[in-house]
């Protein structure tokens, strides 16, 4: 068995060393429980065997955090239109005032819209 045949450490990812053709071992020296050698008939299912692969793990954490953020802009981009809409409605209405020759009401609606610029 070679270095290139092993998986890292299961416990704490370390390089996994042949120490003979029948003992494989972990001595990175800040392996939580290190040192971890077993016999050949061990070793194989000890160190290629994994509950969780630590960059399959990664990798599906990414592609939620991927999956929320998307979601996140749908939200977004939704709470957007409405708001765009909803401000559509508001200068038409200011135009309609002006046109009756509200100018009062009209600077009040501004105000308004100037407010909810700043949030």
């Amino acid at each position: 068995m070679t270095n290139e045949e092993l998986k890292p450490c299961p416990f704490c990812g370390g390089e996994a060393s042949a120490i003979s053709p029948d003992e494989v071992g972990c001595f990175n020296g800040e392996c939580p429980s290190e040192p971890h050698v077993w016999a050949e008939t061990e070793a194989i299912a000890a160190w290629n065997t994994r509950a969780i692969d630590p960059a399959t793990e990664r990798i599906e954490q990414l592609q939620y955090n991927l999956k929320t953020s998307e979601e996140i802009g749908r939200a977004f981009e939704e709470d957007a239109g409405q708001l765009r809409a909803k401000l559509t409605k508001a200068v038409e209405f200011i135009q309609d005032v002006r046109r009756n020759g509200d100018t009062r009401l009209a600077s009040m609606a501004i105000a308004v819209l100037a407010e909810l610029e700043k949030s």
